[in-house]
C-alpha cells in the first residue's frame, strides 16, 4: 500500500466517525410539552384518504375549538396519503392527484388557520436506486416541511424497511426537513434503524395498536371492552419520547374517557392527547368531555413533562403523580370488580410541605373534595374498572368549580358563557356554592337566574326522579350450576345466528344515536360513504343504513 492510498482511508474512517458523532435535536426532549394529536388510520385504511374528507374531518375539529375551545397541534394523514402499504408513492403520481387534486395547498391552508399541523404517514426509504430517485425523495419530504410546516413524520416498517446502504440519504433527510421543522417529530414504528436511530424522536411502546376488539381485547372479565386499554402500564422510566398509539375512537366506545385519561395524564408522551379513528361517532353529549379532557392537558402541559410513580401499595397500579412543587396531577386506576379507596397525602405525592392544599376531583367527574393540610391524609373512591384524575394545588384554582356538588364542566371558553352539569343521584339535595363567585355577572339554573350564588350565598339543589334504595354498585344475585341441556349446541347456534355481526363501526353508531350537529353528520357521512366502508360496512342489521 503507497502512502497515498494509506492517507486516503485514514481520512475517510475520519469523515465517517466525525459525522456520526454529529449533534442531533430530534424534534424533542423530555422536557418538550406533549402535542395534542388526531391521525386518520381507520378513518381510512391502506386506500388513504381524500382532500374532501380531510376537509369535512377539519370541520369537525374547527367545531370543537369554536364551540368548546379544543385545540389541535397535529393532524396526520396514516397509510395512504403518499406512500402505502408496501409500496412508495409520489405527490407528482396520478394517484396522488386523484385523491388530492389541489396538493396539500386547501388543506395546509385550513389547518393554519385552525391553529393545526399537519402529518403524514410513510416509511423510511423510497430513495432508489439512482442519485436522480434519491433526490426526488428527499425534495418531495423536504417540501412538506418548507413548504406546509409539517410537525410529523410517522415512518412504519409496513410500508418498507430502510435499506443499509440508504442510511446516509435517510440521515441527509431528516437533516434538510429539521432546517424548516426543527420541532419536527419522527415516529418510529419499528424500523430496526442504526446509525440513523438517533434522528427519530420515539420508540413504539409495546408494540400494541389499540383498535378496541381488534388489536386491543380484554385479556379478564369486565364490565366494559376497554379494560385491556387501562390497564396497560408504565413506560421504562416513565420516558416521554415514546408513542404509544393514542387512544382509538372507533369501536366499543364506553368508557373511551378513562382510557383517554390515563394516554394523556398518565404517560402523558410527547404525542398527548393522542386519538385516532372516527371520534365523530361519539354521542353529542360525550364531545364536551372529549374537549375538556384535551384542554386540562393544555393548561397544565408545561407542568405535566415531570412526573413519578406512587407506591402501588397505597395508591394502586401504575398510578403517577406529575406537576411541580406547588401543583400536582395525579392519575389513579382501579383494576377490579369493587371500589377502591386511596388515601392521598400531598407532601408524598410531591407538594411542599407546610402548605395549605386543595384537592379537585377531575375525572370521573369534577367535584371539590376539601382543603387540607400537606402533611394530612384525605381518602378518594376509584369506582370499578375506571381511572380517575385528581390536581392538587397550593395556588389559585381558576378553573369553574362548584362545592357541594359533583359537576361537569360542559364548557368553557373566553367570549362565552362557561355551562356546567350538576351530577346527583335522582331524589337527592345538595347544597351548592359557587367558587371565586365575584367574576361572574349572573347565574342560571335550568334557565332560571339565581342572584344568591353571584353573592356568594349557598343554594339547594334537588335531583329529580325516584330516590335509589340501594347503591347502584352491587351484587345482584348468586349464578347456580345449571345442566347442560341436549339441545346445547342448537342453542349456541342460534345465538351466534342471532348476534350482530356487524361492523364495529356500525355498532357504535346505533350506540350513540343520532347527532343535531351537522360537522359531526357530515363527518359520519364522509366515512360510512367510502367504498371501502360501503364494502365492509354494507346495510345495518335488520335493514337499517349506518348512516
Amino acid at each position: 500500500m503507497n502512502k497515498f492510498s494509506c492517507f486516503a482511508i485514514v481520512f475517510l474512517l475520519l469523515l465517517v466517525k466525525s459525522y456520526s458523532q454529529e449533534p442531533v435535536f430530534p424534534g424533542a426532549n423530555e422536557q418538550t410539552p406533549s402535542k395534542a394529536q388526531y391521525f386518520s388510520w381507520i378513518n381510512n385504511t391502506n386506500e388513504g384518504t381524500t382532500e374532501k374528507q380531510t376537509q369535512i374531518n377539519l370541520d369537525f375539529f374547527k367545531w370543537l375549538r369554536e364551540g368548546y375551545g379544543m385545540q389541535l397541534d397535529i393532524y396526520a394523514f396514516d397509510a395512504g396519503a403518499i406512500d402505502g402499504k408496501r409500496f412508495y408513492g409520489s405527490m407528482k403520481s396520478d394517484r396522488f392527484k386523484k385523491q388530492f387534486p389541489y396538493g396539500f395547498d386547501s388543506i395546509y391552508h385550513k389547518a393554519s388557520q385552525l391553529g393545526i399541523r399537519l402529518g403524514v404517514w410513510g416509511g423510511p426509504d423510497g430513495f432508489g436506486d439512482t442519485d436522480e430517485e434519491e433526490k426526488e425523495r428527499t425534495e418531495q419530504m423536504l417540501g412538506l416541511c418548507r413548504d406546509y410546516d409539517f410537525a410529523l413524520f410517522k415512518f412504519d416498517a409496513v410500508c418498507g424497511p430502510l435499506r443499509p446502504e440508504k442510511e446516509d440519504a435517510f440521515i441527509h433527510m431528516m437533516q434538510e426537513c429539521r432546517k424548516y421543522s426543527p420541532d419536527l417529530i419522527l415516529l418510529n414504528h419499528r424500523l430496526g434503524l442504526e446509525r440513523a436511530k438517533a434522528y427519530a424522536t420515539t420508540f413504539l411502546w409495546g408494540g400494541a395498536e389499540t383498535y378496541i376488539d381488534v388489536f386491543m381485547t380484554n385479556n379478564t372479565t369486565a364490565p366494559h371492552h376497554r379494560a385491556a386499554a387501562i390497564s396497560r402500564g408504565l413506560v421504562p422510566e416513565l420516558k416521554r419520547l415514546t408513542e404509544d398509539h393514542g387512544v382509538c375512537l372507533s369501536s366499543c366506545l364506553d368508557n373511551w374517557d378513562d382510557d383517554l385519561i390515563l394516554q394523556a395524564f398518565n404517560r402523558s408522551l410527547i404525542l398527548a392527547p393522542e386519538i385516532y379513528g372516527n371520534p365523530w361517532l361519539l354521542r353529542d353529549d360525550e364531545f364536551p368531555k372529549l374537549a375538556r379532557i384535551f384542554n386540562l392537558h393544555r393548561k397544565y402541559g408545561k407542568i405535566l413533562v415531570k412526573g413519578e410513580v406512587l407506591p402501588e401499595e397505597k395508591y394502586g397500579p401504575y398510578a403517577v403523580s406529575r406537576g411541580d412543587n406547588n401543583t400536582r396531577i395525579i392519575s389513579l386506576r382501579n383494576l377490579s370488580w369493587i371500589p377502591v379507596d386511596y388515601e392521598i397525602n400531598a407532601e408524598e405525592i410531591g407538594i411542599s410541605k407546610n402548605k395549605r392544599v386543595e384537592i379537585i376531583q377531575l375525572h370521573p367527574h369534577e367535584n371539590f373534595i376539601g382543603s387540607f393540610e400537606s402533611n394530612e391524609t384525605l381518602s378518594v373512591t376509584v369506582e370499578p374498572f375506571r381511572s380517575a384524575l385528581f390536581i392538587l394545588t397550593v395556588e389559585t384554582y381558576d378553573e369553574p368549580l362548584i362545592k357541594g356538588s359533583k359537576f361537569d364542566v360542559v364548557r368553557n371558553v373566553e367570549g362565552k358563557s362557561i355551562l356546567m352539569d350538576l351530577i346527583g343521584n335522582p331524589g337527592t339535595e345538595v347544597s351548592i356554592k359557587l367558587d371565586s363567585f365575584k367574576k361572574y355577572r349572573s347565574v342560571k339554573i335550568n334557565g332560571i337566574e339565581d342572584n344568591d350564588l353571584v353573592k356568594g350565598k349557598s343554594r339547594n339543589v334537588i335531583f329529580k326522579g325516584e330516590k335509589l334504595s340501594l347503591p347502584t354498585h352491587r351484587k345482584i344475585a348468586n349464578l347456580t350450576e345449571t345442566e347442560i341441556p341436549d339441545d346445547a349446541e342448537a342453542l349456541y347456534e342460534a345465538t351466534v345466528f342471532s348476534a350482530d355481526n356487524n361492523a364495529l363501526e356500525v355498532r357504535s353508531l346505533f350506540r350513540s344515536g343520532k347527532t343535531n350537529v351537522p360537522e359531526v353528520q357530515n363527518a359520519r357521512n364522509a366515512f360510512f360513504n367510502q367504498k371501502t366502508s360501503r364494502n365492509i360496512c354494507g346495510q345495518g342489521r335488520l335493514g337499517q343504513k349506518p348512516f
